[in-house]
């Protein structure tokens, strides 16, 4: 999970289980670490009618894309402007994805179930301080650039 900062809020290993498994207890705790949290986006893996009826009733916003052929009812709800703003945040998990693969993730030299653990939460803190000073470079840069006085720019 990530927010639209694009911090890293969370993760879920699953060893055992597929996505389907893992989509409504990944919300239920997300939930409980961030009360506010309203709207997710989730890959077509993720579908299935219970997930959808689950999320649903948990969320405002539920971009929960179904599997295969859509009947009328899916392609009006996957049509509305909402649905399509929160599948457009959704390119910013795989980017997320993305960064914590080129933050330690990309090869893990570690053994154990354990030690993967602790390199994918050390890996999650890499990418969230990465982040971090990309906001506060940005900030600075903006600082810096203050607008010219007028006279200055006639002498």
């Amino acid at each position: 999970m990530i927010n639209e900062h694009g911090f890293v809020l969370g993760a879920q290993l699953q060893w055992e289980g597929g996505d389907v498994a893992a989509a409504v207890p990944l919300v239920e705790a997300c939930q409980i670490a961030y009360p506010t949290l309203d709207a997710v986006s989730f890959d077509h893996g993720f579908h299935s009618s219970n997930n959808r009826q689950q999320l649903d009733a948990r969320l405002t916003l539920n971009a929960l894309p179904k599997k295969g052929h859509r009947n009328a009812a899916d392609q009006v709800r996957e049509i509305d402007p909402a649905f399509r703003t929160m599948r457009e945040w959704h390119a910013g998990v795989e980017s997320a994805i993305h960064q914590l693969e080129c933050h330690a993730l990309g090869r893990v030299r570690t053994h154990g179930r354990e030690s993967f653990e602790r390199t994918v939460i050390l890996a999650m803190a890499a990418a969230n301080l990465h982040r971090l000073g990309l906001h506060l470079r940005t900030r600075n840069t903006a600082r810096r650039r203050k607008p010219t006085h007028p006279l200055l720019l006639a002498a």
